[in-house]
């Protein structure tokens, strides 16, 4: 674990990959044979789980297989093409760039004055189980960082 793609892991890195990895076999997150769809958003916390997961995969005695995803939803103004040219240049793992029109989905059923948040992310929760599916693969991971997990909890707690 001290090395990944050819340079020494900090120890902060050894600490976060040390962590998850108790996680993952506290909880049995990982099994013998899974194929993992790792859903990549752009943000940083996305980037950090796949890497972790690839030091986890290269070491783990359980043997599973990592598929890195990105939804374009079709709002303008997004990194899409950031993120398919970072994706491009990784032969580590396997990838997929996956376009959907949400965006004037959401626009057209939305009322006025309305957030999109609740549509946007059925829409994308459901677009990306079916591709997890198309791909064979058996768990859908989501980076989430600790904000998420509080906007989450407030949300479902208001609703």
């Amino acid at each position: 674990m001290k090395r990944f793609q050819g340079r020494r892991l900090t120890k902060l890195e050894r600490r976060i990959v040390a962590r998850v990895g108790k996680l993952i076999d506290r909880f049995h997150l990982i099994v013998e044979g899974d194929r993992l769809m790792v859903c990549l958003s752009g943000g940083k916390d996305s980037y950090a789980l796949l890497d972790v997961l690839l030091i986890l995969q290269s070491r783990s005695p359980v043997k599973f297989s990592l598929v890195a995803v990105h939804l374009d939803q079709g709002w303008e103004g997004s990194h899409h093409d950031q993120v398919a040219s970072w994706l491009s240049e990784r032969s580590d793992v396997e990838s997929h760039l996956v376009r959907r029109d949400h965006a004037s989905v959401v626009e057209e059923k939305l009322e006025p004055g309305k957030i999109p948040c609740s549509l946007c992310s059925r829409l994308r929760r459901g677009a990306l189980y079916g591709v997890a599916e198309d791909l064979g693969c058996s768990k859908v991971v989501l980076g989430h960082h600790l904000d998420d997990a509080i906007d989450s909890l407030l949300l479902n707690m208001f609703h």
